[in-house]
């Protein structure tokens, strides 16, 4: 799930949640947005006490990012309420579009 936050400057808070029957010992968000692209210690996330695994970012509105989440070291897995596009390595990437504008708790 994504949640953008409301902001005034050319950046978006957004923040990317995992859901807590994930079943993770650890995860991380990787993607377009990383300096290192698709690197996969990416934006490590922390779990909750609801046990949910959340990170926040600050993004470029007005554009789009392909990401996926990295669990446990060795799984892939995408966020099921973005667009899937087949990534360039195989497998499928979810797709951010952050529009110039948001609301808090859009999705």
């Amino acid at each position: 799930m994504i949640q953008l936050h409301p902001a005034d400057s050319p950046l978006r808070r957004v923040t990317f949640t995992l859901p807590a029957n994930i079943r993770a010992r650890e995860a991380g968000l990787v993607g377009e947005f990383l300096d290192e692209s698709w690197n996969p210690c990416g934006y490590p996330m922390t779990q909750g006490a609801d046990g949910h695994w959340r990170v926040t970012l600050e993004l470029e509105a007005g554009r789009s990012y392909r990401f996926r989440y990295w669990v446990n070291g060795a799984e892939w897995h995408c966020d099921e309420r973005c667009p899937q596009l087949p990534g360039p390595s195989g497998g499928y990437d979810s797709l951010l579009e952050l529009p110039q504008t948001a609301l808090v708790g859009q999705t």
